[in-house]
């Protein structure tokens, strides 16, 4: 929208009326359909917060409503400070976000303290700010899955719970309080385009990176070598749907682990414990005395580094020059690793049990 609503007031936003305010529109509905691609949006604005809100609650023509929005950040601070506490609450990387501002300065300011930050060029014409937004080549997709289209709700609840967390008296009130329930489920044909694209996107919790084709996985699952399985979560704010998964192959006594990954919303809420404590259940019914993992660090996966340590793994060393590291836990001595606070129910047939 055009104008700065703090000085102009409801009346001299410029929207809809004339070629500059259906230019405003057509940016408006572009910027939706991203949302609908699963791109999440979020205000990063310099004004009081009552007057930004205004033309989202009041005026006719706005196609972006509140609900639209994952957060609402409006203040006095710098924008790029904004723009690190949004990508802290919703514990995303600052280069996953994109910026779009029609001020040069704030434009500049982002690119020389947020270097990571992706800054859309918009030039002075707002007619042609559409088209800027539609030649972003990094918001193409080459498929859509149900947790795409649901991605804005998982972020509010993301948000909340970040609010949350702040205000609890200890973690575990925090966590109790989530009302935390899961599903755990051997991969089948119903959640696989889901289990491939997450395979395919998924960088900063993952521990090996290992890129694995349709083909691929399917080739796992009809390994009776082959243990995997996906995990699906939701709370008292959403359901976040298929979340985290793992494929590990048996060699011997020893079950190996190939693949683990989680989607970076929910990092933080014990599923990795989770996830571990499954993976010890499915060991044992194998017979596996012996749990092995791989660490293969890359440019964004850093904060995994001592996830196997923090469980008990111990290291056995590195493997290659890459740093990749070696990780074991003595499953005959140690017994299961310890589970989170969430309830899981184990859907051993995997299919579309969502009892979560």
């Amino acid at each position: 929208m055009g104008g700065v609503i703090g000085e102009d007031g409801l009346a001299g936003i410029i929207l809809g009326a004339g070629p500059v305010g259906e230019a405003y529109l057509a940016l408006q509905e572009y910027i939706l359909s991203l949302k609908n691609k699963g791109v999440i949006l979020a205000v990063c604005s310099k004004n009081n917060e009552a007057d930004a809100r205004e033309p989202f609650e009041n005026h006719s023509d706005m196609r972006i409503g509140l609900d639209d929005l994952v957060m609402f950040v409006v203040n006095w601070k710098p924008k790029p400070d904004n723009l690190q506490h949004i990508a802290e609450t919703l514990n995303i990387g600052l280069d996953s976000l994109v910026f779009l501002d029609d001020s040069p300065a704030e434009r500049e300011a982002v690119r020389c303290l947020l270097p990571e930050v992706d800054v859309i060029a918009l030039g002075d014409d707002p007619m042609q700010y559409r088209r800027a937004l539609a030649d972003y080549l990094m918001f193409e997709t080459s498929s859509l899955t149900d947790e795409d289209a649901k991605r804005t709700e998982q972020y509010k609840a993301r948000a909340q719970i970040s609010t949350l967390e702040s205000s609890a008296a200890s973690l575990e009130d925090f966590y109790r309080s989530l009302h935390t329930k899961a599903v755990i489920a051997p991969f089948d044909e119903f959640h696989l385009s889901r289990i491939v694209q997450l395979i395919g996107k998924t960088n900063q919790f993952n521990l090996t990176t290992r890129r694995h084709s349709l083909e691929q996985v399917r080739t796992f699952m009809a390994d009776p070598s082959c243990e995997h399985f996906y995990l699906k979560l939701s709370d008292r704010f959403n359901d976040h749907g298929l979340v985290s998964l793992l494929i590990a192959r048996k060699t011997g006594e020893t079950l190996d682990i190939d693949t683990w990954l989680m989607s970076c919303r929910v990092i933080g809420r014990t599923v990795e414990a989770q996830m571990m404590y499954h993976l010890c259940v499915v060991a044992q019914a194998q017979h596996c005395t012996r749990l092995r993992g791989t660490y293969i660090p890359t440019a964004k996966n850093g904060l995994v580094a001592d996830v196997f340590g923090k469980l008990g793994f111990q290291a056995t060393g590195e493997a290659s020059d890459s740093g990749a590291v070696i990780w074991e836990y003595d499953l005959a001595a140690a017994g299961p690793i310890s589970n989170g606070f969430i309830d899981i129910d184990y859907d051993s047939a995997g299919g579309r049990s969502d009892a979560a």
